[in-house]
C-alpha cells in the first residue's frame, strides 16, 4: 500500500491535488507504463504499413496509366480531383495505424490513475483534457489481470461500433455493426494488487438495501378457526 510520503513524492501528486476535494483523502496514485500500454498496437502498424503499399502501388499504376494516355483521352478534372482526395483519405488512414504505437505512447504519457476515500479517477490529458470519476456505486466488480504490470477492470459495458469487411467474392467492402465490450480501468499500472485491494474496500463500503419484509397474515377459512390457533 501507497504510504502518503510516496504519494505525495510521486510526480503526478500536484495534478491529482487540483482535482480532488479538500474533504477527499488521497489514498492511491499511478501513471501507466506507456511501453506496456502500446504492446498490442504493433499489429495495427504492420497493417498501416501493408496498406499503404497496397494504396501506393493501385496510385502509382493509375498515374503511369494516365501518364501514358493521351491527353484527349485522360480523365476529366473532375474525376482526377475525387482521385486525389481518396488517395489523401488512404493516406490519413494509413498513416493513423502506422503512428497507432506512437499514438497510443502519448495517450498513455498523459494519463493518472487515483484514488481517494471516495471515489477513483481517471485524469486524460492527450489529445484533450478529461477527467472521469467513479462512485462507489459504479465499481461493479474487482478484477486483476497480470502482477508486475497489469490491469484493473471494475466495469464492462457492450457498445455498438460500425466496422468495414470485405464482401465474398467482391473486390467491394460493406459496413456492419457490431457489439463489442468495452472495459473500464486502470490499464498497465504497476503493480496492481493494492490498487485492487482499495477498489475492494470501496466497493464493500456500499451496502444493498435491506428489502422490508411484510408481516405473514394467516388467512382464516372461518370464524371459529381464529379461536383454534
Amino acid at each position: 500500500m501507497h504510504s502518503q510520503t510516496d504519494i505525495q513524492n510521486h510526480p503526478a501528486y500536484p495534478l491529482v491535488q487540483q482535482t480532488i476535494s479538500g474533504q477527499e483523502t488521497l489514498r492511491w496514485v499511478e501513471t501507466p507504463d506507456p511501453i506496456h500500454a502500446i504492446r498490442k498496437t504493433w499489429i495495427a502498424s504492420a497493417f498501416g504499413l501493408g496498406f499503404a503499399g497496397v494504396v501506393s502501388y493501385i496510385f502509382s499504376h493509375i498515374s503511369a496509366i494516365n501518364n501514358r494516355t493521351p491527353l484527349s483521352m485522360q480523365p476529366s478534372m473532375g474525376i482526377k480531383v475525387a482521385t486525389s482526395l481518396v488517395l489523401i483519405v488512404f493516406i490519413i488512414v494509413a498513416l493513423r495505424f502506422i503512428f497507432a504505437p506512437l499514438w497510443e505512447y502519448l495517450i498513455a504519457k498523459g494519463k493518472v490513475y487515483a484514488i481517494t476515500d471516495q471515489r477513483a479517477i481517471i485524469i486524460e490529458q492527450f489529445p484533450s483534457y478529461k477527467q472521469t470519476s467513479y462512485n462507489p456505486s459504479e465499481i461493479k466488480f474487482v478484477q486483476i489481470r497480470g502482477r508486475e504490470i497489469g490491469d484493473i477492470i471494475f466495469d464492462s459495458k457492450m457498445k455498438t461500433v460500425i466496422q468495414y469487411e470485405s464482401i465474398p467474392g467482391s473486390d467491394r467492402q460493406r459496413t456492419v455493426r457490431r457489439n463489442v465490450r468495452v472495459d473500464t480501468g486502470f490499464f498497465s499500472i504497476p503493480i496492481p494488487s493494492p490498487a485492487s485491494e482499495l477498489l475492494k474496500q470501496m466497493k464493500a463500503s456500499v451496502q444493498p438495501p435491506v428489502e422490508k419484509q411484510k408481516p405473514v397474515r394467516t388467512n382464516y377459512t372461518n370464524s371459529s378457526d381464529r379461536f383454534r390457533q
